[in-house]
């Protein structure tokens, strides 16, 4: 299962290396949680790619970018992992009722 904490596990290490430094040179822009668990987010690339990302509990159980890569990952991929990873780790949020019982089900 690929979650927030432990996806670099599941990426090769040239694209981590290489979606870590677009993270840290700040190629992310517009990150947005536009529901709950469903974030979009650009990338500063050679143009700039839409990626988006999907989180049920603790899985991200969906990755999508439209740049020309034919892997499984890439690295803008990475980048916007690490900035959701960076953007909860600030926040404190804690869960209403209905978010609750709704990560039980």
């Amino acid at each position: 299962m690929m979650t927030l904490s432990n996806f670099e596990n599941f990426v090769p290490p040239q694209i981590w290396r290489r979606g870590k430094e677009y993270y840290e040179c700040g190629a992310v822009t517009n990150l947005e949680e536009i529901e709950a668990g469903e974030w979009l987010a650009h990338v500063e690339g050679t143009e700039e790619y839409e990626v988006e990302i999907s989180i049920e509990g603790k899985e991200i159980v969906y990755w999508d970018c439209d740049c020309p890569y034919d892997g499984d990952i890439c690295k803008h991929i990475v980048a916007v992992i690490l900035a959701i990873r960076e953007s909860q780790s600030k926040q404190k949020h804690f869960l209403s009722a209905k978010e609750a019982k709704i990560q039980e089900e």
